[in-house]
């Protein structure tokens, strides 16, 4: 067992799927805080299904002996059947990727003074991700910490300092359906949970090692998830309900600190998706040119 490894695995995996949503907030409230107070027992689900499915892909990584997802498909599958599947993620990705580009795009569109602020705001991500991509795994290890600490960062400022916004601005009422379902809850979390290992699927089995442990690294995964997630879900459940209507409740926290606090989070949301982005390139970037590689399974 290698901790340190493990950890930046595990670092890097995390950052990747929860690039997409978390940084706004939205997902929080959508997968999360809707359940009200079983919104604590979602998240720690969610975080033990991810730990779960993180140790499952390190697992089959040390199995297989594969470089990259779909080969581990294709040696467990074989060629046709592996491929398949393989095509099918392939898919998956390039759909992410544009969701991704999407939210760089109006995140842009929001902050640059610049006509076509919308397509400068998607290259300005695609440069990005782009440049962590080539620089390999520890760049997205070190990019991605950061922005997993600072994003934690922002929840905890959110959470004790963050105020309901303007009630005059909120010309709606929310009623929670699924407030208290411990039902809810678990299928809330596990699917809050697949999206995000379906994402960074690709980054963990690139990042994961023969010296990395399966167990070690789904227990870092799970901490890491689990602390994003309980720190969004607190930040947002002291507000009001209506807060988690909007399709950015960190931003409405953040508004009593005027223009800093939407460029705060503006920058989160960016930089959040260009680290899911770099994943998607590193999943879909080929390490060897041979398609179909000798099984080679390892006992541990």
């Amino acid at each position: 067992m290698n901790a340190r490894e493990e950890f930046s695995a595990a670092l890097a995996v995390t950052a990747v799927g929860t690039g997409l949503g978390f940084a706004s907030g939205r997902t929080q409230a959508v997968f999360c805080t809707q359940t009200g107070r079983a919104s604590w027992i979602g998240a720690v689900f969610a975080a033990l299904a991810f730990g779960l499915l993180a140790a499952m892909l390190a697992h089959l990584k040390r199995r297989t002996g594969a470089e990259r997802f779909p080969g581990v498909y294709r040696r467990l599958l074989g060629c046709h059947a592996g491929g398949l599947i393989g095509g099918l993620y392939a898919a998956a990705l390039v759909v992410a990727g544009a969701l991704l580009l999407a939210s760089a795009a109006k995140t842009g569109a929001l902050v640059l003074p610049l006509r076509n602020a919308a397509l400068w705001g998607a290259l300005a991500a695609l440069l990005l991700a782009g440049w962590i991509a080539v620089l390999g795994l520890r760049a997205l290890e070190a990019v991605g910490g950061a922005y997993l600490l600072l994003l934690l960062l922002l929840e905890a400022a959110l959470w004790i300092f963050g105020r309901d916004p303007d009630p005059s601005r909120l010309q709606f009422a929310v009623d929670l359906r699924l407030r208290d379902s411990v039902a809810a809850a678990l299928a809330l979390g596990l699917l809050s949970a697949c999206m995000s290992t379906a994402l960074s699927a690709g980054v963990a089995v690139r990042a994961c090692t023969g010296r990395t442990g399966p167990w070690g690294f789904g227990l870092f995964c799970a901490l890491l998830f689990l602390l994003v997630n309980l720190a969004g879900n607190a930040a947002l459940r002291c507000r009001c309900d209506e807060i988690l209507s909007l399709r950015t409740p960190f931003a409405a926290l953040a508004a009593q600190w005027g223009t800093t606090g939407f460029f705060i989070c503006a920058g989160m949301t960016f930089l959040g998706t260009s680290v899911a982005l770099a994943g998607v390139f590193l999943s879909l970037l080929r390490r060897k040119n041979g398609r179909c590689g000798a099984r080679r399974d390892v006992k541990f």
